[in-house]
């Protein structure tokens, strides 16, 4: 039997075992060895000791100094955390220096006293005897978790999306978001570079799975080179890196299909990457009808570090087109023509200074049938509410971003200007039938809405010997036209325009001093707006009233954070307090916020860590808060706020565990958070001859929120098993008025999230996930919903024999409608994959079994939904993709 050690799982074990034992030893009887006798002047002998491909440090490597053609030992020292060593000796004559570290090849040079030496070792297996002992897939070292890509990808898997989910610890999300541990990453690398600005479906969704050789997961993540060591952060980031022959090499594919179901089906995508240490470039379109969303390759999932994060705010808005969403894939429901451009390129101008240009646009039609029956439990009756729309939105949404970034040890400049434009345009064909109506009302509603906005980002730090200041501004203009048409069955028409403008500035002075573990933090700046809305009605709401109506809400805020931060060992505790002056003018408003925080942060070992965190913090609500003219949001509900600002108070506290077990690929965590919120006003829905009106008046009110989550992820070596769960359970307590009775209300809500991902064999992969979701809700004193259960189970499995896979999935679905009534839907796919050299081509059904319909049940508040929305037909496509 021949038995390697790898170097990986090397390392572990003689780190663990022998190296603490043996140390002090060999050190003792060299230190005494080298002590006898020895009165000449001593020489320094200093360098490094580097993995030579991925560049890391290499720590508690051997190097001896050697004497002569015997190479007797004259001196010896271990490599610190950042690989460097110096040996002291007045040895003369030839001398050399050996580096060894298990795992690596042993490296021995001439000896060069006063002079850096630096030593690239290269990785080797070691043979022992007839024993091969396997390397880790997933190792780590302080707050970096790396896992071999390489061990996790299989011949089936064709993108990084296919290979990360298999990652214990991470999962991704229906949307492509990365969480690991339960966290969202703030920041997505590869090769050290963040080409795609946040937006990394572009990476996830084009990159193919075999040109990454080594997934990071970096803790406590500091991007800014001169915040380092200086302010701790809890975010944490993901790098790729890639194998020598695609760094910096094009990668480009090429992909078309046909195909039918109820209508001809087309798609097409080209991708073409280039993602190198110096510069790194993608480039993509995607068209298609077949339901495939492209919206989320546009999405800006990773936000970033706190220091470069925009201090952004919501724009006022007044009005929306309708959305649906229904517990099944979003492929089922989504009936599209879409088409996405993007093009993104990142330069490295030398190790400190990078600029990043981006573009991207959007074109999306979709349509959809879909109805409900929605009931309303007031306090003084029940209302029940029929409603059939035939819904079609048009979308364009064009993105461009202009990105330089100077990060260096003690000067850190960013400056990034966006410009980001969207134009939606929502028609409905509407069929709807209040209780107590004898027939349906049957009308067409349109929503367009605009949004054009221009950003602009800057910040600048610098970091002398004792003291950290910097300057951070952030200025948005944006415009945002919308109407709301309706035409009834006997053309008679109504408009609604409502027009914002608005204009948003955050300034601020940032200073830090940080010494013998005792770091100080003042950041103190100035918030400002100015918005306003021209609303619009034709004909004019009331006989004689303006036709044309404008309200400003301009204002400013001023703030100052003195925070406090000490550190000892493991410990970490951290004391803010937010201090807030708020000014609107024109509503004659003003007030001041204290907001405290206190934080303790414990690592308990290195697989442990515990935070305790509690907050008081006190808020004003926006321009749509408390505009106070009537308009109209849909063709059945109109909006009325009071004039005077809402304020909010909270009160939070939080506890969270994060628990990771590399060797055994086990990570856990849990968290346990508990929200008291007080109000100085309430939400009002009044209910008259078919038409919901929501106000807003004063009335001091308070909710709470209880909410546990955890999150387990286990990893079996063995089996190429990785399994996970995550679990939530919550509770959210509160109060709404309801035609001037005020009700309590209480909603409870548990998900179970299983997810098990295993490749049993090169000809096996199987893949499930599911989600078993129950709410429950009470009203008042006298309504309470019973428990429903909504549970998904997705099945996939896929068989593989030389060049030739067959994949089949299917989708289980259970939901309860109402105590006595459930439904259950299943849904089928199958694919068969052809692939010859850098040939792939796939036929594949969809929806096998012919549904046509869903239904699903869902709580809000005060308020029970039963809906319905069409599946996509069943459906067959063949595609041909070419890999350059």
């Amino acid at each position: 039997m021949n038995f390697t050690f790898s170097n990986r799982k090397k390392e572990s074990y003689f780190m663990h075992y022998i190296q603490p034992t043996m140390k002090p030893i060999i050190l003792s009887l060299i230190a005494l060895w080298l002590c006898i006798g020895n009165t000449n002047a001593q020489r320094t002998f200093e360098g490094r000791v580097l993995d030579k491909e991925s560049r890391q440090p290499l720590e508690a490597a051997s190097v001896t100094l050697l004497q002569g053609e015997a190479r007797t030992l004259v001196g010896y020292a271990l490599t610190d955390a950042s690989g460097r060593f110096v040996i002291k000796n007045s040895a003369t004559g030839t001398l050399q220096v050996s580096v060894a570290y298990m795992g690596y090849k042993t490296d021995i040079r001439p000896a060069t006293p006063g002079a850096s030496m630096v030593f690239e070792l290269t990785q080797e297996a070691i043979n022992l005897k007839e024993v091969q002992i396997r390397a880790g897939r997933i190792w780590g070292k302080q707050d970096t978790v790396k896992y071999d890509f390489t061990r996790f990808v299989s011949e089936k898997d064709m993108y990084v999306k296919d290979v990360l989910k298999k990652l214990p610890g991470v999962n991704v999300e229906e949307n492509g978001e990365i969480r690991y541990n339960g966290k969202a990453i703030s920041n997505f690398y590869v090769e050290g570079l963040d080409v795609s600005g946040g937006r990394y479906n572009l990476i996830n969704n084009n990159l193919r799975a075999n040109a990454v050789k080594v997934a990071e997961i970096i803790e406590n993540h500091q991007p800014v080179k001169s915040l380092q060591n200086k302010v701790f952060t809890d975010d944490v980031a993901l790098n790729l890196k890639l194998k020598p022959e695609a760094r910096a090499q094009w990668i480009v594919t090429a992909m078309g299909g046909l195909g039918y179901g109820d209508e001809l089906l087309r798609t097409a995508s080209i991708n073409a990457l280039q993602l190198g240490k110096e510069k790194q470039t993608t480039y993509t379109y995607k068209g298609n009808n077949t339901g495939l969303n492209v919206m989320p390759e546009q999405m800006e999932l990773a936000t970033g570090n706190m220091t470069d994060r925009i201090p952004d705010r919501d724009i006022p808005v007044f009005l929306s087109p309708a959305s649906i969403s229904a517990p099944l894939d979003e492929k089922r429901v989504l009936f599209n023509d879409s088409h996405l451009f993007s093009g993104n390129r990142l330069y490295k101008l030398n190790d400190d200074r990078q600029l990043r240009m981006q573009l991207n646009y959007l074109h999306d039609r979709s349509t959809q049938q879909w109805g409900n029956e929605s009931r309303y439990y007031f306090a003084q009756d029940t209302i029940t509410t029929l409603e059939q729309q035939d819904y079609r939105l048009r979308t364009d949404r064009l993105n461009a971003e202009l990105n330089y970034e100077n990060n260096g040890a003690t000067n850190y400049l960013r400056n990034r200007l966006m410009l980001s434009g969207a134009w939606n345009d929502g028609l409905s064909s509407i069929r709807s039938k209040d209780e107590g109506e004898s027939e349906a009302r049957e009308l067409t509603q349109q929503i367009r809405t605009s949004q054009l906005s221009v950003r602009n980002f800057f910040t600048r730090l610098h970091t002398g010997e004792h003291y950290t200041w910097g300057i951070r501004s952030f200025l948005r203009y944006s415009y945002l036209p919308a109407f709301i048409r309706l035409e009834d069955e006997d053309s008679n028409t109504s408009r609604t325009d409502m027009n914002v403008y608005d204009f948003y500035t955050d300034n601020s002075l940032y200073w830090l001093r940080k010494k013998n573990g005792v770091s100080l933090q003042l950041t103190a700046g100035i918030r400002g707006e100015l918005s306003s809305v021209g609303q619009e009605e034709t004909p004019p709401l009331l006989p004689g009233a303006t036709a044309d109506e404008r309200y400003d809400a301009n204002g400013y805020t001023l703030y100052a954070t003195p925070q406090v931060e000490w550190e000892k060992g493991n410990l970490q505790l951290t004391a803010s307090a937010q201090l807030q002056w708020k000014e609107l003018p024109e509503q004659s408003y003003s007030h001041f916020f204290v907001n405290p925080r206190i934080s303790m942060r414990y690592q308990l070992g290195p697989r442990w860590k515990v935070y305790l965190s509690g907050s008081l913090s006190g808020s004003a609500g926006g321009l749509s808060d408390f505009y106070p003219l009537p308009y109209r949001r849909d063709y059945r509900t109109w909006v009325q706020r009071s004039e005077i600002v809402p304020e909010t108070t909270r009160q939070m506290a939080a506890i969270y565990s994060e628990y990771k077990n590399t060797i055994q690929e086990f990570f856990w965590t849990v968290s346990l958070a508990q929200a008291h919120t007080r109000y100085n006003l309430i939400t009002e829905k009044d209910y008259s001859n078919g038409e919901f009106l929501i106000s807003s008046r004063e009335y001091r009110n308070s909710g709470d929120s209880y909410t546990l989550n955890t999150v387990l992820s286990k990893g079996i070596y063995d089996w190429n098993l990785k399994t996970s769960l995550e679990a939530t359970l919550s509770r959210s307590e509160g109060k709404q008025s309801n035609q001037g009775v005020v009700q309590s209300y209480r909603y409870d809500y548990l998900r179970l999230m299983p997810r098990l991902i295993w490749s049993a064999s090169r000809f096996l992969q199987a893949e499930y996930k599911g989600s078993f979701a129950c709410s429950s809700s009470k009203i008042g004193e006298n309504t309470e919903l019973g428990a429903l259960w909504n549970m998904v189970q997705r099945f996939t499995l896929n068989f593989g024999w030389k060049n030739t896979e067959l994949i089949l999935s299917g989708e289980y679905y259970y939901n309860d409608l109402n105590e006595h009534q459930h439904l259950t839907n299943f849904l089928a796919d199958a694919s068969l994959v052809y692939k010859a050299k850098k040939w792939r081509f796939t036929a594949s059904a969809a929806n096998l079994f012919d549904q046509k319909r869903y239904s699903y049940t869902a709580y809000s508040t005060v308020q029970s939904s039963t809906s319905w929305v069409n599946i996509r037909p069943r459906e067959f496509l063949v595609t041909a993709q070419y890999q350059f």
